[in-house]
């Protein structure tokens, strides 16, 4: 979906919008968020002002400020009408819960905006996070049958990318069920598609399950130069416990450096960073640096604090979304209900009118009738009267 919709000819806030998008397009997150708010405070229409919520949101989101991108998405939702755009910011919302690892509540969002979505790109996109989401809650069953149903989308537009994500997350699925054979073939079938290489790190993961770690390092090392930032990180963090495991610590420690240097390239990875820090306090404790093992678990004490103060607010704003759809839907309902009794109400009116006028003109038809029948009466009885006049004097 467009991050900027269709605004109204020539307003004055699309002349701002037109400053929000050039400040997106060009990074300049704290500027568009400004411009933002000067829509809201105007006299713009409702889609208008939700425009500018949504575009704060996503301002918002990439410095970071996740909880006030959250809540600039969900006023984004009380302004919008159309479907499209409803469905868009409820995924936005689902991500984000998505990325701060709350699960629950970025499955609630995306089934929010799977029942206003009709674009099936859009669709097989957010049914494959929520597979991911509902893999993460061990909800096997869900998320096997979301990878499938996303799959089989992809396949009808045929889009290469879907396919592989789908292919990937039912590998994911079948490694974290300890179906390790099928995983393999999944993400085989998945590294041939040649979409990404994140089935490469996948690969990796699973024969170091299967205890085969020159198979694993292989699959790592193939992902390394060629994949993006992110698959690079999670390859040398997963090389780095694996050389743990090997106890080959010096290559441990320069894998474990290099996903450290990867991380800030990364957009709202909390969680793996915290995961990062706890495998690299474990690594200095394993090699006997105390003083080290310190630094990570201070770092790692304010990260923690850092990422539950978020979480806590994330929380506290899903409550309030939940709170606002539910008044949203009962005010829905009173409005159809509304809708539905002036459309009855309208109907019985066009019913009555059209009684009244067939009345009238059953009417004024009887009346002709009536005439024309007195009529016909009449010139029957004068015909009889010259018959019987002619009866009386016959003609010669």
């Amino acid at each position: 979906m467009l991050l900027v919709g269709i605004w109204g000819s020539f307003s004055h806030a699309q002349t701002i919008q037109d400053s929000v998008s050039y400040c997106i397009n060009n990074k300049q997150y704290q500027k568009a968020i400004n411009y933002c708010k000067r829509i809201i405070d105007s006299d713009a229409t409702s889609h208008e002002i939700g425009e500018a919520y949504f575009s704060m949101g996503y301002a918002y989101k990439k410095i970071d400020e996740t909880p006030d991108a959250t809540e600039a998405y969900l006023n984004a939702l009380n302004y919008y009408q159309d479907r499209e755009y409803k469905a868009s910011a409820y995924t936005n919302l689902g991500n984000i819960f998505f990325n701060a690892s709350m699960f629950e509540e970025a499955i609630e969002f995306y089934y929010y905006s799977d029942s206003l979505e009709t674009d099936p790109y859009f669709r097989a996109k957010n049914i494959l996070n929520r597979a991911f989401a509902q893999r993460k809650l061990e909800h096997f069953e869900l998320a096997t049958s979301d990878a499938q149903t996303a799959l089989d989308i992809a396949e009808s537009i045929n889009n290469t990318r879907f396919k592989f994500r789908a292919l990937n997350e039912l590998g994911l699925i079948k490694k974290d069920q300890g179906y390790f054979e099928e995983a393999i073939k999944f993400f085989v079938d998945a590294n041939n598609l040649g979409a990404d290489l994140n089935a490469l790190v996948n690969l990796g993961n699973t024969y170091r399950i299967l205890q085969q770690p020159e198979v694993a390092i292989d699959y790592y090392e193939k992902a390394i130069p060629v994949s993006n930032n992110r698959y690079q990180f999670r390859a040398h963090q997963n090389m780095a416990n694996l050389y743990m495991d090997l106890k080959n610590y010096n290559l441990a420690l320069y894998n474990f450096q290099k996903a450290k240097e990867l991380f800030p390239t990364i957009v709202s990875p909390d969680k793996e960073f915290i995961r990062l820090f706890e495998q690299l306090a474990n690594f200095y404790e394993v090699t006997n640096d105390k003083d080290q093992a310190l630094l990570i678990y201070k770092k790692l004490t304010t990260l923690l604090f850092e990422f539950n103060e978020k979480t806590d607010k994330l929380k506290q704003q899903f409550e309030q979304a939940a709170i606002s759809k539910t008044k949203n839907e009962h005010d829905l309902a009173l409005q159809n209900e509304a809708e539905n009794r002036q459309f009855w109400t309208a109907i019985l009116g066009i019913i009555l009118v059209s009684l009244f006028l067939l009345t009238i003109l059953w009417y004024k038809k009887r009346k002709v009738l009536k005439k024309y029948l007195s009529n016909r009466s009449a010139s029957t009885l004068l015909k009889e009267k010259i018959n019987r006049t002619f009866e009386k004097y016959p003609t010669s």
